[in-house]
C-alpha cells in the first residue's frame, strides 16, 4: 500500500468511528439506560477493531497518525448528512446491483 492508499484508509476508517459515535450520541436519549450502555459496549468493540486495522498504517506511514491518538496529522471531519440515518426507500437489494 502507498502513502496516498493508506491515507484514503486511515480517513475512511477514522470517518466511519466518528459515524459511529454520532450515531451513539443521537441514540442516548432515546434509549433506556441499561441498553444504551450495553449497545455501547458492542459498538465499541467494532470501533476498536476498527482502530485495530489503522495500526498497521501508522506503524507504516506514522505521518498519517492522528493527532487525537498522539500523531502529526491533523484530521479534518466532514458532518456525516442526516440522509445516511435515515431508512432508505429502496430494497436493501437494490442498493448492490
Amino acid at each position: 500500500m502507498d502513502r496516498e492508499q493508506a491515507e484514503r484508509t486511515s480517513l475512511l476508517l477514522a470517518s466511519m468511528n466518528a459515524t459511529l459515535n454520532r450515531h451513539l450520541l443521537q441514540l442516548q436519549p432515546q434509549l433506556p439506560h441499561d441498553e444504551f450502555r450495553a449497545l455501547c459496549e458492542d459498538i465499541g468493540r467494532v470501533m476498536g477493531e476498527l482502530l485495530g486495522v489503522t495500526a498497521p498504517l501508522y506503524r507504516q506511514f506514522p505521518q498519517l497518525k492522528p493527532e487525537e491518538l498522539g500523531g502529526p496529522y491533523r484530521m479534518e471531519f466532514v458532518e456525516v448528512p442526516e440522509a445516511m440515518f435515515a431508512r432508505k426507500a429502496v430494497p436493501p437489494s437494490a442498493e448492490f446491483d
